[in-house]
């Protein structure tokens, strides 16, 4: 028997408690966090009048092309009109990859994600790590040299068939009261399944004391599935293919008819005391719970069940339809945005469901093999199994995705056979619905605990996914990322709203989507990220680390190279009072070494070495031991400005001396007025006696006077004759160097007699090269016709695909 209590903390937590029995203490149960139900609760509130602030009556607008196509653009609520003639509108988007270019990031390894999810080294990460590098998370879009892509509600819903209207995805643990408690029509709140998976749940917990352990999957599985397994792990894949193996090791998709329940699930069923009535719905809740936990919304406990699911999981299992699509949008998005704003993508662990993001990829940019041949089930499992993924390289990868050249820029838009018009009012078919909600931006939301993750969604950037006339989308009005139950709760509600009277055009097919865009929006595209990330692949590839040069003072114990030990002047020494004694100091310490620091990978425990620029001098660290941090000083006032003084006056005589020593000797005598300003200005710290100082530089100005005068004197002492001697030594030299200069004219001529000879080959050569140019153009201009072409009529096969499901 299974009790289920409600209990509160002191400090107001509200959690509900599982008990073997009615006298078991609350500590020796299952304890779990109960949060405020907004669906299938007792104390759940009636939902308020809704405002809608993102109405629009028309979501398409159209655009004169010319008098025989027609075509219309998307219209957009949370986006300000277009400003790119402004500076703010014309500042680049972020990326991951141009944090890496900049030096504000690196890979540091590959990507990990909190999924079960296996593939072949080196088929794939270059493609995470291309994507991931042209993600932006301010936009929730992929950066490419054409535009902007992104993956939107209307492709999960087709790659994976997944629902974007229904019920809320409210995933909390009920209280022990909505678990058991019915309304006034005696109707249960929550399905009686969801107990029956709380006490499955508590019974695989045993008598664990610690609160923090979890259920896993597998355990989870076998607990439930008492059948025979039908499906093995794939062998190892140890070489690199061109084609798809023939064999994918995948589920074949055949589900057989339920006959008879065996005997060891009927002991299953009399252990947990669930009803005849009930155990193909709580049978059927368990899958969809560890479906739940894998498949549509992996949690950071890796492979755990989260009994936050059981109450969704029996809703489903009763046949209650729940808006998937968009909680996962919004999860993929928060996931990717960790990776992108990260400086160590490759250190992030973010748990999203990573594997619509890989069937995107291999829908819009053919990064997988596909099974086109005994297909069941979505979309996506085209692209699943052992040997799916097309291998690439660096290079390959980035050119791929960062120039988007032969992208299937609509190959999952909804074609129809001429354009159509959609009104919100009720009575549309429930594809057009779902695809008229997948168009309309808006705000996308996923509850976690006492909040809702916020994901801004915006289809008018990337609207030549569906067909529409690609112009400069403008900038958000708010980024909004996080909200309370209730302002997160409206933000899904208006969404989802239906019977709006809203109306939108469906436009067909563009002849060419990737050139279907305005000028300005090439013009604009160009200046915010254009074709920065295919420009820089070389660097993204093998980026060059950040190098930030601290400067430090050497310690009075760390030893320097006798060899090597630089030779230090003989200076003055400034002396410093203290109270009752003088104490002389040092007047300099000799250059300061630069050390190069370390980045932020080189700071963690993992790190193997350290790397530092070689000192200068010839002075090295003692040892390999990484450098010490210093230890923490209390703060003292006196002594802090004391020390502070002291550095300045030493700085500022060194520079002193430095200036005095590149001073001509002629000219020292210029400069004893600013030297005296000096020596007048350090007087004012009055700790410090400089009178030593002082002294030294009066007797040394000294001297330079009397050199003056000796010099002064010398020069009036020159004898005439010394003088003419002097002007007929320079009139020969003057003889020597103009017949030096006239031997170079004539070589001059010599030369440029033979460049200009040189330079008529090189015209001929220049004509033949641009004859060769323009036949190397011509055939590369046939060669991409060609690829074109391939590419047309591959769209046309996605496009009659799409259009067979459709009408069927």
């Amino acid at each position: 028997m299974v009790y289920f209590k409600d209990n509160y903390s002191p400090s107001g937590e509200h959690h509900l408690v599982i008990l073997d029995d009615q006298h078991q203490p609350i500590e020796k149960g299952t304890i779990l966090a109960v949060y405020a139900p907004l669906i299938g609760g007792r104390n759940v509130n009636p939902l308020p009048k809704l405002t809608n602030s993102f109405y629009l009556d028309e979501w398409s607008k159209e655009v004169s092309l010319n008098k025989n196509v027609k075509a219309w653009t998307l219209r957009a609520t949370h986006h300000e009109l277009p400003r790119y003639q402004q500076s703010n509108d014309l500042i680049p988007l972020r990326t991951l990859g141009r944090s890496i270019v900049e030096g504000d990031a690196k890979w540091d390894g590959n990507l990990q994600f909190i999924e079960d999810f296996h593939y072949t080294k080196g088929y794939w990460e270059w493609t995470e790590n291309a994507f991931c590098e042209a993600w932006c998370s301010l936009t929730n879009t992929l950066l490419t040299s054409a535009g902007e892509l992104s993956i939107s509600l209307w492709d999960l819903h087709d790659l994976a068939e997944l629902s974007t209207t229904g019920c809320l995805y409210d995933e909390v643990v009920p209280s022990a009261l909505e678990l058991t408690g019915a309304d006034e029509k005696g109707g249960r709140f929550i399905p009686c399944s969801s107990k029956y998976l709380l006490y499955a749940y508590d019974l695989l917990r045993g008598v664990d004391d610690d609160q923090s352990s979890n259920v896993f999957i597998d355990q989870w599985v076998k607990f439930w599935s008492k059948k025979a397994i039908k499906y093995h792990l794939p062998p190892p894949h140890k070489e690199k293919k061109t084609v798809r193996p023939k064999s994918t090791h995948n589920p074949l998709g055949d589900i057989t008819t339920h006959k008879r329940w065996s005997t060891a699930e009927e002991a299953l069923f009399e252990k947990l005391c669930i009803e005849e009535n009930l155990k193909e719905k709580v049978y059927l809740a368990a899958y969809l719970a560890c479906w739940l936990c894998t498949f549509v919304l992996p949690g950071k406990d890796v492979n755990s069940i989260r009994p936050s699911t059981f109450k969704m999981a029996s809703m489903m299992a009763n046949g209650r339809r729940v808006s998937l699509a968009i909680l996962i949008l919004t999860s993929i998005y928060k996931g990717l945005n960790i990776i992108a704003s990260s400086s160590r993508p490759a250190r992030t662990i973010p748990s999203f469901p990573v594997h619509f993001v890989y069937a995107w990829l291999a829908s819009y940019f053919k990064t997988h093999y596909p099974i086109w041949q005994g297909l069941r089930g979505p979309k996506m499992t085209r692209f699943s199994g052992e040997g799916g993924a097309k291998y690439y390289d660096p290079q390959e990868a980035r050119k791929q995705i960062h120039k988007a050249e032969f992208v299937f820029w609509a190959c999952n838009m909804i074609v129809k056979n001429r354009p159509f018009k959609f009104i919100d009012n009720g009575d549309a078919e429930e594809l057009d619905h779902d695809y008229f909600i997948a168009i309309h931006s808006s705000y996308l939301t996923l509850r976690q605990g006492d909040k809702f993750i916020i994901e801004p969604y915006s289809p008018h950037r990337f609207r030549r996914q569906f067909g529409y006339f690609q112009d400069v989308p403008g900038t958000s009005k708010y980024d909004t990322r996080a909200a309370f139950l209730e302002e997160g709760l409206r933000y899904w509600r208006l969404y989802i709203l239906s019977k709006s009277s809203s109306k939108a055009w469906f436009p067909g097919l563009p002849t060419n989507t990737k050139k279907f865009c305005s000028e300005a929006y090439k013009t604009w595209w160009a200046k915010v990220h254009g074709t920065f990330l295919d420009d820089n692949i070389a660097c993204l590839i093998s980026p060059k680390p950040t190098k930030i040069i601290i400067k430090r003072k050497k310690h009075e114990d760390e030893q320097v190279d006798g060899e090597n030990n630089p030779p230090y002047a003989p200076v003055p020494s400034i002396v410093v009072k203290s109270n009752s004694q003088a104490v002389p100091v040092e007047a300099s310490k000799g250059k300061e070494d630069k050390i190069q620091s370390v980045d932020a990978s080189e700071e963690s425990e993992t790190s193997d070495s350290w790397t530092t620029t070689p000192p200068p001098f010839g002075m090295g660290l003692k040892g390999k031991q990484l450098p010490q941090p210093p230890a923490v000083s209390v703060l003292e006032g006196e002594s802090y400005i004391f020390s502070h003084h002291k550095e300045f006056l030493q700085k500022m005589w060194s520079d002193l001396l430095v200036k005095i020593s590149n001073t001509p000797v002629a000219f020292l005598s210029s400069i004893e007025d600013d030297v005296s300003l000096i020596l007048k200005s350090m007087k004012n710290f009055h700790k410090f006696d400089i009178t030593p100082v002082e002294e030294s530089l009066n007797t040394f100005f000294v001297k330079v006077r009397a050199y003056d005068e000796a010099r002064s004197l010398s020069s009036q002492k020159l004898s005439r004759s010394l003088h003419e001697q002097h002007l007929k030594e320079a009139k020969a030299r003057l003889q020597d160097v103009q017949a030096k200069a006239s031997e170079g004219a004539s070589k001059v001529q010599s030369i440029m007699d033979e460049l200009e000879h040189v330079e008529k080959e090189i015209v001929a050569l220049k004509g033949r090269r641009t004859s060769l140019c323009a036949a190397l153009k011509e055939q590369k201009q046939l060669n991409h016709d060609a690829q074109a072409k391939v590419h047309e009529v591959e769209e046309d096969i996605a496009t009659l695909d799409n259009t067979t499901r459709c009408n069927s």
